[in-house]
């Protein structure tokens, strides 16, 4: 196990009983893998398309916030995003997922047109975001979704293993708080 990974296992276990840890948390996740460029963890209804706990990285929280109110209200959801949300919604939980993988491509560049997209990786100045179902009940799901600096076709190995490695404890976390 990375030595700095086992560093972030107590804050992910604090953030399960002091929420406000968990931008921290966010910030921590990012500088783990490096080539980050933001980290989210929230609750998400796949049926209201909506978010009632939402918690990110310092930066994309300044940055993102016309990204988090969407993800956070039903009603804003664009069409463009609801596809891939449905397609994530019937994805086994505990797993890593690219955004390419999640539509069975073979690489980023043939995603399908996303205005919403586009503006949610400026917001963070990314190239990709990835996602971790890390558990769902009913139409319900905890997600943690990593964006990157490089496409998703290009996540190291070492990222996806770390990824892995911290779905479960980190879906252990939320779903205590």
């Amino acid at each position: 196990m990375d030595k700095n990974f086992s560093d972030l296992v107590v804050p992910i276990v604090e953030a399960s009983y002091r929420p406000e840890l968990w931008p921290g948390v966010c910030d921590q996740v990012v500088s783990l893998i490096g080539n980050a460029t933001a980290f989210m963890i929230f609750e998400y209804d796949f049926e209201d398309f909506g978010s009632q706990i939402f918690h990110s990285s310092y930066e994309f929280s300044i940055y993102g916030r016309e990204v988090i109110e969407v993800t956070k209200s039903p009603t804003l959801i664009p069409v463009e995003e609801m596809e891939g949300y449905s397609r994530f919604a019937r994805k086994p939980s505990g797993k890593f997922y690219s955004e390419f993988e999640l539509y069975d491509l073979e690489h980023d560049q043939f995603l399908p047109e996303n205005p919403f997209r586009d503006r949610v990786l400026a917001a963070g100045k990314s190239k990709s975001r990835n996602v971790a179902k890390m558990n769902d009940v009913g139409p319900w799901a905890d997600i943690g979704a990593l964006h990157m600096a490089q496409f998703g076709a290009e996540i190291p190995t070492r990222v996806r293993g770390l990824m892995d490695d911290m779905v479960p404890i980190l879906s252990n976390s939320i779903e205590a708080g």
